[in-house]
């Protein structure tokens, strides 16, 4: 029995939605993975709010890097408020996927072990082991 409604909280830049929107979600959601993007957010609310109920309505949040993402300063409001949350809960919920190769993560991520997802095969493994952890 699931205790939370999401098994994933997927956050990405729009750079990278191709790559989520056409294969990551599609592989995920045919291995039953239960996911939530910014893209089922409420028109009009407040994104800081949605965030957050985003964050604790999932068993875990991963974070899509890449340069574009990490350009945008919302990942680090996103990885605190999920690491903050997971410290709340006991739990380290944040899962640090890798899309392009030697990308500086901030100090707060690099403490964590990444998924790399560079190139197709990589991208075929890191589906696989999420599966497996979810």
């Amino acid at each position: 029995m699931h205790s939370k409604e999401y098994d994933l909280f997927i956050s990405y830049a729009d750079a990278d939605r191709a790559w989520v929107e056409g294969y990551l979600l599609d592989a995920l959601q045919q291995a039953g993975v239960r996911c939530l993007t910014e893209a089922a957010f409420e028109l009009g609310a407040l994104r800081i709010q949605e965030f957050g109920d985003a964050i604790k309505q999932s068993e875990r949040t991963l974070l899509i890097l890449s340069h574009a993402y990490l350009a945008n300063n919302v990942h680090q409001f996103i990885t605190f408020l999920a690491q903050h949350y997971g410290l709340d809960q006991g739990i380290w919920p944040v899962i640090p996927l890798i899309r392009e190769e030697n990308l500086k993560l901030p100090p707060s991520l690099d403490i964590l072990v990444p998924l790399p997802a560079t190139d197709a095969k990589e991208s075929e493994i890191a589906v696989k082991r999420l599966c497996q952890q979810l």
